[in-house]
C-alpha cells in the first residue's frame, strides 16, 4: 500500500525541485481531464491520460504514479467500462493527490 505521501526519487536533487513543484501543480489538472474523460465516456482520452502519467511519473520519479498510469492504460485499452477501470481510476486520482516535490518539514519542539 501506498503511503500518505508520494515523494519523487529526486526530492533531494536541489536543481530538480522547481521542476518536480511544476510537475506536482499540474497533478490537478490531470485530475480534472481524466475526470472529463470519465463524464464524456472518452476511452481514447482516459488512455491517453494513463500512457502520459505513465512516462512523466517514471520520467519524474514518481514510481506509484508510473504504476499506476501504466494499470489504468491497459484496462483502458480494453475499452470496457468495468468496476476494474473505475477503481484503477479512482486510485490514479488518490496518487495525484497524495504525490510531492518534496518530503514535508517536520518540526520537533
Amino acid at each position: 500500500m501506498i503511503s500518505d505521501i508520494i515523494v519523487s526519487e529526486f526530492h533531494d536533487d536541489p536543481e530538480m525541485l522547481d521542476i518536480l513543484g511544476d510537475f506536482c501543480g499540474r497533478l490537478p489538472d490531470t485530475i480534472c481531464r481524466l475526470q472529463q474523460a470519465f463524464e464524456l465516456h472518452d476511452m481514447v482520452a482516459v488512455q491517453r491520460i494513463a500512457h502520459q502519467m505513465k512516462g512523466a511519473g517514471a520520467g519524474y520519479g514518481f514510481r506509484p504514479l508510473s504504476e499506476i498510469g501504466a494499470e489504468l492504460e491497459a484496462l483502458a485499452r480494453k475499452a470496457e467500462w468495468s468496476p476494474a477501470l473505475h477503481s484503477t481510476a479512482d486510485e490514479f486520482i488518490r496518487r495525484c493527490l497524495i504525490a510531492r516535490a518534496n518530503r514535508p518539514v517536520v518540526c520537533s519542539k
